[in-house]
């Protein structure tokens, strides 16, 4: 399992702490993370996705890919593959 410190995760959603901790909060509630402090700095807590919020991410993300295909089935695969080297260039460029 991977683990993330509370401060990184807000920083990478463009968030203050403060505001995350709600909903790491409801999260844990749900079973979905842990939330413990580091071994080397007490004073930095991180959080890691447990077996059910591994699973829960699993199903969402085959539902996802799911929806998809499915939006993308009325296309022919020449156009998918150029949504997809467009998508490419655009996710290189955020």
């Amino acid at each position: 399992c991977s683990n993330i410190g509370v401060t990184k995760l807000a920083e990478e959603m463009r968030v203050k702490p403060s505001a995350i901790t709600p909903v790491i909060n409801r999260l844990i509630d749900l079973e979905l993370v842990s939330r413990y402090h580091s071994k080397e700095d007490r004073r930095k807590v991180n959080i890691e996705l447990t077996a059910k919020g591994e699973q829960v991410i699993e199903e969402a993300n085959e539902i996802v890919q799911k929806m998809i295909a499915h939006f993308f089935s009325c296309y022919e695969p020449k156009d998918q593959e150029q949504f997809l080297k467009l998508f490419k260039k655009l996710d290189a460029n955020i």
